[in-house]
């Protein structure tokens, strides 16, 4: 692999971490803003799981291009 090749790989991982970081940060204050109850769990939660599977999407390396 080039060094090119091995920059671009790390930048993903790099931004991956901290879309993951983020959307970390974002479901724990949506929890706490929810009152920790249960359905606030399962609004962080499912906000969560959304924001990450968007991060996937966009961080993705694109094979075969």
């Amino acid at each position: 692999m080039s060094r090119d090749g091995r920059a671009g790989q790390l930048s993903i991982w790099v931004g991956g971490a901290l879309a993951v970081a983020a959307i970390a940060v974002i479901t724990y204050a949506l929890w706490l803003l929810r009152g920790r109850d249960w359905m606030g769990s399962v609004l962080a939660g499912g906000t969560g799981l959304l924001l990450m599977r968007g991060a996937v999407e966009l961080f993705r390396p694109s094979w075969g291009e």
